[in-house]
């Protein structure tokens, strides 16, 4: 019994010190070729003074084949992890604005909590860089166009 309290101790220590809140539980795993993207994702938040550690997020994005046939798809698992896939297809044959459009676009649902967004202007022209592109708006997302489809994504 005299020993019991020295090693109730010890294993109190052991694991107080084994259960620390670090960042090894969070998964942050980005393809190289979209890493670049995914930083603009985080500077353009910035500059609509919406700040994003991409750390606290359980994420991984790479380029290989979604569940469906799509250029995108954020998957999000119960236990909070998300997973993007951005097809390797539309990939090679996408411009450098095609390419951040649909990574910008899984990271608004990922990250952001977002949902798709159909709505169009007088010109039918689609409103949210969150679009389905199901819906009967047509997308131009243009270095033009880029500022206003960047406000709307990251307006809270």
């Amino acid at each position: 019994m005299r020993y019991l309290a020295p090693t109730c101790l010890v294993l109190l220590f052991s694991i107080a010190t084994s259960c620390s809140d670090d960042s090894s539980d969070t998964i942050y795993d980005i393809d190289s070729e979209l890493a670049p993207y995914v930083d603009r994702f985080v500077e353009a938040a910035a500059d609509q003074d919406r700040y994003i550690d991409l750390r606290d997020y359980s994420l991984s994005a790479h380029i290989e084949t979604a569940a469906d046939e799509v250029a995108g798809q954020c998957v999000s698992y119960t236990n909070g992890a998300h997973r993007i896939y951005i097809d390797p297809e539309y990939w090679v044959r996408a411009t450098d604005l095609e390419r951040e459009f649909v990574v910008f676009h899984e990271l608004g649902h990922c990250v952001l909590g977002r949902s798709h967004v159909d709505t169009a202007d007088d010109r039918g022209l689609c409103q949210s860089i969150m679009t389905s592109g199901l819906g009967e708006c047509r997308i131009v997302y243009t270095a033009t166009t880029r500022d206003d489809f960047l406000i709307e994504l990251f307006d809270e």
